[in-house]
């Protein structure tokens, strides 16, 4: 009996060890799964963050690019637009002398077939701007239709001639069947450039002659005004010296 009570006591006074053992490893663990349970909630929450972060990066450059080949569609459409909206508005102002509006109406004529003749949008693009270019050189060296030169209306002459033959070889591409115009797209993208630069060179022509012209009417107004000035200049000296003596 003796001995029983002593390990009753004994085990009386090991109990708060224990328990207290096992309250220790319960907080520990506890701890652990806290811990463990913070460190997923942490990463859930700034994983998803980064990911999308991620995909909106890589979701936004398709987007832009996107994004600036539409703008780069829009704005040949309009420049495309425009042009020949002023070269039929041009048409009609140039009534007045057919060749002129030969020169317009074969203009107005290339800038349509190009988008058929050749699939490259930065060459179509680069077409209407040597065109736009024409139709300024154009306004700017006939003012009036009605107030032609003799040397302006045959300059403008050779020059409706010039682009009529372009347009017939122009014609001739465009009125090939799809199929073979995708068989020859580098021939014709070749054939393109050569038609232009046929325009430029006719254009280059054009302009020389009205510039030469031009020069020579100066020339020749100098030439008439020159003794006119020399008479007021001898009047003038004349004058003062019958006004002083």
């Amino acid at each position: 009996m003796s001995r029983l009570l002593g390990r009753v006591r004994t085990s009386i006074r090991l109990a708060p060890r224990a328990l207290l053992s096992v309250t220790r490893l319960r907080k520990d663990r506890r701890q652990i799964v806290e811990e463990s349970v913070a460190a997923t909630t942490s990463s859930a929450t700034t994983a998803p963050a980064f990911t999308t972060g991620v995909l909106l990066a890589s979701a936004s450059s398709p987007g832009n690019a996107v994004a600036r080949r539409g703008k780069g569609r829009i704005s040949r459409s309009v420049t495309k637009d425009t042009l020949l909206f002023g070269l039929e508005a041009l048409s009609e102002s140039a009534d007045a002398f057919g060749p002129l509006k030969s020169v317009v109406g074969g203009l107005l004529f290339f800038a349509k077939q190009a988008d058929l003749v050749s699939g490259n949008k930065e060459q179509i693009s680069d077409v209407y701007v040597q065109i736009d270019a024409m139709v300024a050189s154009l306004a700017r060296a006939i003012p009036d239709v009605t107030e032609l030169s003799p040397v302006a209306k045959e300059a403008i002459r050779t020059l409706a001639e010039d682009i009529h033959a372009v347009c017939t070889d122009m014609e001739g591409v465009s009125r090939q069947r799809w199929s073979m115009r995708f068989i020859r797209a580098r021939q014709h993208s070749d054939r393109l450039d050569s038609l232009v630069k046929r325009l430029n060179k006719a254009d280059a022509c054009f302009m020389r002659t009205i510039a030469t012209s031009t020069e020579m009417k100066s020339t020749q107004i100098l030439a008439c005004v020159q003794p006119l000035r020399e008479e007021v200049h001898r009047l003038l000296i004349q004058g003062r010296r019958e006004f002083f003596f």
